[in-house]
């Protein structure tokens, strides 16, 4: 050790100095990673201080964009100095000498140096004092920095305007210790108030064509000449090119740009206007929306972002960087640590294969590895910074509470960008941030399963959020290899934090709103999927959210809201689902792929609710043909999973059938848990413009193109209370006599492509059970269904296999029985039953009736009864049940109010008359729209004596 002339530092040996680094720190780390990415090219920075915000024109239109922040006072380049502070250029300062390279620096407690210069290429840095950047253009290049004391550049009040570069040099080690080439912040404080570029990203104005050199942003803007920008895709997933970096030729004139080279894919600019026939580039002012507080406006102009600042964290580009990716991170550690970083640029980042080295990172601030709660700290922020060209993930908060990111930029980030760790993370604020190119780690690189390319529904994804009690608002997510934005909440607390007492799944959400996903290659927006361990393994679980974040689902069940969000031109649909009691509000999503909304819900409680939704099946925005990336589907808006869904007040704009596919409004082709589809009635109030309700997807018995072990069927009757396929009232059926004879029926929207339009009623037959067979849930008997006139003549059948050997949904088995029909119930192959139950939908009025029979052994006697609601019938209330009588012929069933059974012993079946008129329990106090109310099922049962 040489001391030159002070204690203000220390020079060590280089052996000794990580002798003492890795026992200071490497336990103070976990591990955690992401992937190696290309290298980038090394950009000098040229923009000088920038002045002052350049506000938005007064005409900018309403839509999501990032948040603007003020100009601080007065940027300053002076170097000045306080009481007690010395500068770093002063020989004085270090005994006569300057610190050579390789030397490790130790700035104690108590002491302040003033950064005035550049450096050379030092050994390890500690700050247990002070170190404050002051200059027009200084540089400190070391190792690593540890941070227990300050690390200042610039202050709110007087933001640094020079230029300054902090670049970490150290070697790979094995194992990664997490001091070489990190920035770690261990109880200290990092304070960075750089003059950012206002705003931070915009969008273009105009569109703008391949070989442009000159581009029109929605906003003015003050950024320099030699800036490097961003362009977002607006295309689906790599399919007219990707995000493209460019640098601007010379300065900002007002809203205009310059680049130095041209885009090299066209990008579409323009705002878009529903109107009463179709999207435009005017508003129509004599389109009235569906409801009030309608969005009208589709943006899919590209985002345009700004990556250069004025400070700069950064790898050095060397072997080590460009082979194995092995750049740069910073950690911020402890709860005391304070944390403001405004306005900086960090590239070659991020360690790749590596866990816990990420550019920038929030670790264990709040709960311990125990699971104790530390607290939550107070003013961290990280905004108005750009992250790019990292081989691992871009801005992670692991296990800390209360941070906010803000008005930030991720691009070329291998691995999920904006993260969320341990699914502990709670009250942090995600809002104006942007991620841009997402892509996967390679194979040997990639520490979560989810994070590679093409993994089911997962994949790398801009924005991967583990908890809902997050605010998360006006961000962008582009250009994903996966999703854009993946909330992911799983049942327990992960990682390092798996002792904390939490469940996700159950928590309520904070806020999800005006966010924007698009050209991604998987979903815009997925809710479903969540991490069952650490290894990333994937699980499809369900969100149900508690008013107190416990599993009391029956009692506490809550509803949630995600609101006004935008997605555009991904291959996978708007958004996937699998969750509780939903309402998606005010959302625009246009030209996905598949279907826009579709998932799972839970039906009870009224489900969920998409409304005042403006979707678009293919809007202005067409240069590229439309992607066939699964051949078997088409275009559709939403699929209600089995009506769980209501749709109301919604727009659907552009959405054709396609004769044979699923296509159109309204997806059909998850109507199979009913014979008869009555809950349709909650899709009030939406408007079709250019677009069809929908193809009435075949069941596959019916399907001349269905798989040959798919043994399920659909819903026989779809009940059109809006009048989308015919006139209001009908219900919608296959053109097949076994549902429309005797009826009265027109051809469904488009005439003679999509089934009929038939008035009267239909009831529905499902749940069944038999002693051979018991579980109304998994009843896999083959069914056989024929329908006779009153001379035993068949008019048509029905049929499912056997659903033991179906590939898809083989408990799904019903038939839909028209008023006045006769039908023959019987399962082939299986055992005469002696016990048999079914539930019977819609035959709730005195009006309605049909002649049932079914297949039941003729050597036993039995008893029958039908009882509407639910639960076991009580004699002590008669009006919810009526008991069946023996007649002694068909004829006298036929006849009867619907009291009578007749055992047809030679042919083993027992025939009834079902007839509604039966009171429904609690009918007053259900909600109208629910479940209950529309189908008000009853119980057939029929048993030996």
């Amino acid at each position: 050790m040489r001391i030159h002339g002070s204690i203000l530092f220390k020079v060590k040996s280089p052996m000794l100095a990580m002798l003492v680094s890795a026992v200071c720190l490497s336990a103070c780390y976990d591990k955690d990673a992401d992937a190696v990415g290309p290298a980038a090219a090394d950009v000098e920075i040229t923009a000088a201080a920038r002045k002052s915000a350049v506000a938005a024109p007064a005409n900018t239109p309403p839509v999501s964009g990032p948040t603007v922040f003020p100009a601080a006072a007065t940027p300053t380049t002076a170097v000045t100095l306080s009481a007690g502070e010395m500068r770093w250029s002063d020989p004085a300062t270090w005994g006569g000498t300057l610190p050579p390279a390789g030397t490790e620096i130790v700035i104690p407690v108590g002491r302040t140096i003033v950064l005035d210069t550049q450096t050379s290429s030092l050994g390890p840095v500690r700050v247990e004092g002070t170190l404050r950047f002051a200059g027009a253009s200084v540089a400190l290049t070391a190792a690593s920095i540890n941070v227990t004391g300050a690390l200042l550049i610039g202050s709110a009040s007087q933001p640094f305007g020079g230029l300054a570069t902090i670049t970490l040099t150290g070697a790979p080690r094995t194992p990664n210790d997490g001091v070489s080439r990190g920035l770690v912040v261990n109880g200290g404080r990092l304070e960075i108030y750089s003059v950012s570029p206002l705003p931070v990203w915009s969008k273009l104005n105009e569109s703008a064509e391949a070989g442009a050199t000159s581009l029109t942003l929605r906003d003015a803007v003050n950024w320099r000449s030699g800036d490097n920008i961003v362009v977002a895709p607006t295309d689906w997933y790599k399919r007219a090119g990707e995000t493209e970096r460019l640098q601007l030729a010379e300065p900002a004139a007002g809203s205009r740009l310059r680049t130095t080279a041209p885009l090299a894919a066209f990008r579409w600019g323009r705002l878009q206007y529903v109107t009463n026939s179709g999207m435009s580039l005017t508003p129509d002012a004599t389109f009235v929306p569906p409801a009030t507080s309608f969005p009208t406006v589709l943006d899919e102009r590209a985002a345009v972002a700004d990556l250069t600042r004025n400070v700069v964290i950064q790898s050095i580009d060397d072997d080590a960087w460009r082979d194995t990716g092995f750049g740069a991170h910073v950690m911020i550690m402890g709860l005391r640590s304070t944390v403001v970083v405004d306005g900086v640029e960090f590239r070659r980042v991020g360690q790749a294969g590596t866990m816990a080295r990420y550019p920038f990172h929030w670790h264990m601030l709040s709960y311990d590895v125990a699971g104790n709660y530390l607290g939550d700290p107070v003013g961290h922020v990280v905004r108005n910074s750009s992250i790019w060209n990292s081989s691992q993930r871009c801005l992670v908060i692991h296990a800390t509470n209360g941070v906010r990111v803000e008005n930030n930029v991720c691009y070329d980030i291998k691995g999920h960008a904006f993260f969320l760790e341990d699914a502990v993370e709670r009250r942090n604020v995600l809002v104006g941030n942007i991620a841009l190119k997402i892509r996967a780690p390679k194979p040997e690189q990639r520490l979560l399963k989810h994070e590679a390319e093409g993994e089911g529904e997962g994949g790398p994804s801009g924005f991967w959020l583990t908890n809902p009690d997050n605010t998360v608002s006006n961000n962008l997510a582009g250009d994903s290899a996966g999703n854009g934005f993946w909330l992911a909440f799983p049942r327990h607390a992960l990682g390092l934090s798996s002792r904390v007492a939490m469940m996700p799944n159950h928590m309520p959400l904070k806020e999800f709103r005006d966010n924007t996903a698009h050209s991604s290659a998987a979903a815009g927006f997925l809710l479903r999927g969540v991490p069952d361990d650490n290894l990333g393994t994937i699980i499809m679980d369900m969100y149900i959210p508690t008013s107190d974040g416990g599993e009391s689902v029956d009692t506490n069940m809550i509803r949630f809201n995600l609101h006004g969000s935008v997605a555009f031109k991904n291959m996978d649909g708007a958004y996937r689902n699998r969750v509780s009691h939903p309402d998606y509000t005010e959302w625009v999503t246009a030209d996905n792929y598949g279907t826009q909304f579709v998932g799972s819900t839970l039906d009870t409680h009224g489900g969920g609710m998409l409304t005042r939704t403006l979707m678009v099946g293919t809007s202005l925005n067409n240069r590229s043909s439309y992607p066939q990336q699964y051949p078997f589907e088409e275009l559709n808006a939403v699929a209600s999973y089995h009506s769980s869904m209501a749709f109301q007040n919604n727009a659907f704009v552009n959405f054709p059938m396609v004769d044979g596919k699923p296509s159109g409004a309204f997806r059909t082709n998850d109507y199979y848990i009913r014979g008869v589809e009555r809950l349709t009635a909650r899709n009030t109030g939406n408007r079709l413009i250019n677009s069809d309700a929908g193809y009435r997807s075949l069941p596959p018995n019916m399907d001349p193109n269905g798989r040959p072990t798919q043994h399920s069927t659909l819903a026989g009757a779809l009940w059109d209370a809006n009048g989308y396929w015919g006139p209001a009232g009908n219900y919608h059926v296959y053109d097949v006599p076994f549902l429309t004879s005797g009826a009265t029926c027109v051809w469904a929207k488009p005439a003679g492509k999509n089934g009929k339009s038939c008035s009267g009623e239909y009831y529905g037959l499902r749940s069944y059970q038999t002693d051979f067979d018991p579980s109304p849930y998994n009843f896999f008997a083959p069914i056989d269904v024929t329908r006779v006139d009153e001379n035993g003549a068949t008019i048509g059948t029905w049929t499912v296999a056997d659903g033991a050997t179906s590939d898809m949904l083989g408990n799904m088995r019903h038939f839909a029985a028209r008023s006045g029909g006769r039908y023959i119930l019987r399962f082939p192959g299986k055992p005469l039953p002696r016990m048999f139950v079914t539930e019977i939908t819609n035959a709730f009025r005195v009006t309605d009736s049909f002649l049932f029979a079914v297949s039941f052994d003729g050597a036993v006697n039995i008893r029958a009864q039908l009882k509407s609601g639910p639960g076991e019938a009580d004699p002590a209330q008669p009006a919810f049940v009526r008991y069946f009588s023996a007649a002694s012929s068909l004829a006298e069933v036929s006849a009867s109010a619907g009291d009578r059974y007749w055992q047809d012993r030679a042919n083993n079946l027992v025939w009834l008359r079902i007839v509604g008129g039966l009171s429904y329990p609690n009918l007053a106090g259900l909600d109208a729209a629910s479940d209950e109310p529309l189908l008000r099922p009853m119980v057939l049962k029929i048993t030996a004596q």
